[in-house]
């Protein structure tokens, strides 16, 4: 009896000819995925229409990371970065909404604008000509940022490291002499051994070996100096001095733009896209921030907002938008109807009103503050909004140096009078706290 035949191979031609035997089993069209490509990110990315496209680099100065390769940079003011949800996100418009009197709302664009000063970043202030225009405030504005107390100690620490250094370095005469001898000793052998081979190359390429470490030794030398020149860059939220103007050689490194608009700018939203597209900076640029100052009551900002916020979200331009709007100017509907539309515009808005302006003064409860911060809204960028506040109102503090925003907590009623533990309120519920006193505490 003859042995059995072996079964024959497979068609390396994928023709029919044991096709049976060839074609792989249906388990096989199971594992056929497995040996595929992962999807690409940008596949993965285009399937979710609420995730905003990739910003810049958070390695880009004054930066910190945020949602789905989102960026947020900083206000100046820490307790409004917190207030925002960490800062504000790149392609965002923040609307401050200033007071007639006090000023704070001017002072939050000037921390606005020295933060990216601070920062190493592009600052640009638009200021608008035209009826109802103030563009010498905004010049003065751009002008007047307060002084950075992070680079100033960073200056004052490289100081006292040079001086220490230079102390500590001052070699004694003996020590002088025997450093100058050893180098004279050295160079003789050297010119010795050089006369003795009597081949010029030698001493050629001995210079250009010291000529190429000469070269490297600047430019590395040059490339620490540019990263030293603003030592506070790498700084989320700058702390600063409104007593004391920013450091000259800090405002030269990034100074403000100053882009005055035309009249003719004003005449229709397309002409006023067209007048602040070209602001706009590529999408491999530094950050810029573009600082809009007190655009007139009626003017068609709105649609223009919306479609610069939807072009540089489009094109993922690194860019951030800070307006200061004074509703108390609208003299008309037409102009309230502005106002109200440039809010929706924005991502985020609040209103600031002072004291200042107060036929009668504040409540005592209120002596440690120059105004009320009033949130009207708080947005994000791609549907995800930060969280909301803790509050919708919160105190504007002030002194000669500082600004800042703190939360309204009332102090009890008789808190002023010395009266102990006992607050007296007239709730229908009277609660005694016992003790000595005989205090009680109303509901």
């Amino acid at each position: 009896m003859s042995s059995p035949l072996p079964p024959p191979p497979p068609s390396p031609s994928g023709s029919r000819t044991g096709s049976r035997t060839s074609s792989p089993p249906s388990s096989a069209s199971s594992s056929l995925p497995s040996r595929l490509p992962p999807p690409s990110s940008s596949s993965s990315s285009s399937s979710s229409s609420f995730v905003p496209r990739s910003s810049p680099a958070p390695s880009s100065p004054g930066l910190r990371p945020w949602l789905h390769g989102s960026s947020l940079l900083s206000t100046g003011v820490a307790s409004l970065d917190s207030l925002l949800g960490g800062g504000q996100a790149l392609s965002t418009t923040v609307l401050v909404e200033a007071g007639r009197f006090g000023g704070e709302g001017e002072q939050l664009a000037r921390y606005w604008l020295a933060e990216g000063v601070a920062g190493g970043q592009g600052v640009g202030v638009v200021t608008f000509g035209g009826e109802g225009g103030d563009g010498g405030e905004g010049e003065e504005i751009g002008g007047s940022l307060p002084m950075d107390l992070h680079y100033r100690r960073a200056a004052e620490r490289k100081e006292r490291a040079a001086e220490a250094k230079g102390s500590d370095a001052l070699p004694s005469l003996a020590e002088a002499s025997l450093r100058e001898g050893a180098e004279e000793d050295a160079g003789s052998d050297y010119e010795e051994e050089a006369a003795h081979a009597g081949d010029e190359g030698l001493t050629i390429a001995w210079q250009y070996k010291r000529e190429v470490q000469e070269e490297r030794g600047a430019a590395r030398k040059d490339a620490r100096k540019d990263a030293a020149a603003n030592p506070s860059a790498g700084v989320f939220c700058h702390s600063f001095d409104l007593s004391r103007p920013m450091q000259p050689d800090l405002l030269a490194l990034s100074p403000p733009a100053l882009h005055p608009l035309p009249p003719a700018a004003l005449a229709s939203p397309a002409s006023l896209f067209l007048a602040l597209h070209p602001l706009l900076p590529q999408k491999n640029e530094p950050p810029l921030r573009l600082y809009l100052h007190a655009p007139p009551p009626g003017s068609p900002l709105p649609a223009a907002l919306a479609l610069l916020l939807a072009h540089a979200r489009e094109h993922s331009l690194p860019v951030a938008l800070l307006v200061l709007s004074r509703p108390h100017l609208c003299a008309s509907p037409h102009h309230l109807s502005a106002a109200c539309h440039l809010r929706h515009a924005a991502d985020s808005c609040v209103k600031v009103d002072s004291f200042a302006g107060l036929r009668e003064p504040p409540p005592p409860e209120y002596k440690d503050y120059v105004g009320l911060l009033t949130v009207v809204k708080v947005g994000g960028v791609g549907g995800y909004a930060p969280p909301r506040p803790a509050a919708d109102r919160y105190g504007v503090k002030r002194d000669r140096r500082k600004m800042s925003l703190k939360l309204l907590s009332l102090p009890p009623e008789d808190h002023g009078k010395g009266s102990g533990g006992s607050v007296r309120g007239t709730g229908p519920c009277n609660v005694s706290l016992g003790g000595a006193g005989g205090g009680s505490l109303d509901f």
